[in-house]
């Protein structure tokens, strides 16, 4: 949002302390507890979240027709996969996995065009599929987001979740019965399985199987 704002006017007052309290809710997963079927059918989640932006741009004092503008604008941004990097070692990581026979999927909290981003990002040799919340209508830590994936996995014997989300990830996955394994965050305690690195999660799958 700051983004289109700088791009929009280079005058602007409005900062991003000035934006962030406004994003507090309003996105699907900030209620995860309720699912959002809704908002899974084609076009849907963008023009929900579209009218949000606008009603936030509003109330930083844009006119409605500016405030249109910026909504889509930042909607194209968030989608610009060149403002994405990927972690160092993650396509070799994810690449040594697969060749020991491990299928590497995403599960996210993100938007419906996040499967082709990851395409674009060069990562489609080393994923074999994309699990959005913008597209199952459901979003982690709900246990039916874990359930989508497991059913059209055909429930495998071994399943394991990395993220850096507490919350999200490792407590979602832990009530699905999944292993999870916390990257680029610090425990809080000793129970949770914690790697610094994405490189560091080959090695520990070594000690759990394929």
């Amino acid at each position: 949002m700051m983004a289109a704002l700088e791009e929009w006017s280079d005058h602007t007052d409005i900062s991003v302390d000035d934006i962030k309290p406004f994003l507090r809710t309003g996105f699907p997963w900030h209620e995860p507890e309720k699912a959002h079927p809704e908002l899974s059918l084609p076009g849907a989640w963008w023009n929900h979240m579209e009218g949000f932006f606008r009603t936030v741009f509003e109330k930083l004092g844009i006119d409605r027709r500016g405030a249109q503008h910026l909504a889509r604008r930042t909607h194209e941004i968030y989608i610009d996969e060149k403002r994405y990097q990927i972690f160092p070692g993650t396509i070799e990581t994810l690449g040594r996995l697969k060749e020991s026979g491990w299928v590497n999927v995403i599960l996210s909290n993100h938007v419906p065009e996040l499967p082709d981003m990851v395409n674009r990002l060069g990562l489609s040799g080393v994923i074999e599929k994309c699990f959005i919340s913008a597209l199952i209508g459901d979003e982690k830590p709900n246990i039916m987001a874990f359930r989508y994936v497991l059913d059209a996995l055909r429930h495998p014997d071994t399943c394991v979740m990395g993220g850096d989300n507490i919350r999200a990830d490792i407590e979602g996955a832990d009530r699905a019965g999944i292993l999870p394994i916390l990257l680029h965050t610090p425990a809080t305690d000793g129970t949770v399985r914690c790697c610094r690195t994405i490189a560091e999660v080959a090695d520990q799958l070594q000690d759990i199987g394929g």
